[in-house]
C-alpha cells in the first residue's frame, strides 16, 4: 500500500501541467457506471469474489489558482452478487458419475459509498486530461443477504448437518448484518477505507480505474478489496 501511495503522489508531481492551470474549470461534476470486482479476504480461509455494478455521482472543486488541484466527493451506489458452487462431491460408477452432494452459496450486497479525495488534472493533449487521485471512503452497507442451497443424493443429510452444527438452514435466506442470523458474528454496517485511482478524460467523457481496501473491516477477521472500472461523462 505504501508503494501505491508513493506512485500516485509521484504521478501527481511528475505529469506536466502544460496550460491546465489556466484552462482547468473551477467545478467538475460527473455521472458514471462502473464494473465492481469486490474481494473478501477471510483471515484463515481463501478469498471470495463478488461481481457487480455501480452508479456514481462525483463533484470536484478546484482549490488553487496556480495548479489544477481538486478536492472531490460524491455519492456512489454499488450492487454486488455471487452465485457459485462451494463444494461438490461425486462418485463414479463405471462410466456413470453420481453427485453425492453439492453446496452452492448465493449472496446479494448493496452499499452506499461517500468518497473524499484529492486529485490533479494534467493536460496531455488539446482534448485529453489525465487525473491521478487518492482518497478515503465512507461506506454504509444497505442490504446483505445470503442463502445456501444443497443438492444431490445426500442433500437431506447434508442439510440436517448444516442446520444443526453450522446454524444455516439450506434454502432459507439470512441477513449478514443480523446477530441472530449470524450467531453473534454479524458483519459491520459501516466501513472506512482508502482508494487510489487514475482517470482519463477525453472531451466530456472519461474512463477511470480505482482500487481500495478498508481500515474498518466488514468483520474483525474479514477484509475487503474493491477494484472498479467506470465509464462516465462530465457536465
Amino acid at each position: 500500500m505504501k508503494k501505491l501511495f508513493i506512485a500516485i503522489l509521484a504521478a501527481m508531481m511528475a505529469v506536466p501541467a502544460l496550460r491546465a492551470q489556466e484552462e482547468a474549470p473551477q467545478v467538475i461534476q460527473g455521472l458514471s457506471l462502473d464494473y465492481n470486482l469486490n474481494t473478501l479476504y477471510p483471515k484463515d480461509d481463501s478469498s471470495t469474489s463478488l461481481n457487480g455494478f455501480g452508479v456514481n455521482y462525483n463533484f470536484d472543486y478546484r482549490i488553487t489558482e496556480s495548479l489544477p488541484i481538486y478536492i472531490g466527493t460524491g455519492l456512489n451506489f454499488q450492487f454486488l452478487f455471487r452465485n457459485a458452487k462451494m463444494i461438490e462431491v461425486t462418485t463414479n460408477y463405471g462410466d456413470a458419475e453420481l453427485q453425492d452432494f453439492a453446496i452452492r452459496d448465493k449472496v446479494n450486497m448493496y452499499y452506499m459509498d461517500v468518497p473524499v479525495n484529492i486529485s490533479y488534472r494534467a493536460r496531455i493533449s488539446p482534448s485529453a486530461y489525465l487525473t491521478p487521485m487518492l482518497g478515503l471512503d465512507f461506506k454504509v452497507q444497505l442490504y446483505g443477504h445470503a442463502k445456501i442451497d444443497v443438492s444431490g443424493a445426500y442433500s437431506s443429510e447434508i442439510g440436517e448437518f448444516l442446520n444443526e452444527y453450522v446454524g444455516v438452514q439450506p434454502g432459507k435466506s439470512f441477513n449478514l448484518y443480523d446477530n441472530g442470523d449470524m450467531m453473534g458474528n454479524a458483519w459491520h454496517r459501516f466501513q472506512f477505507g482508502w482508494h487510489a485511482g487514475l482517470k482519463l478524460n477525453y472531451k466530456d467523457y472519461f474512463i477511470s480505474m480505482t482500487y481500495g481496501t478498508d481500515f474498518v473491516k466488514l468483520q474483525r477477521n474479514l477484509g475487503q478489496g474493491t477494484f472498479q472500472i467506470a465509464l462516465g461523462m462530465n457536465f
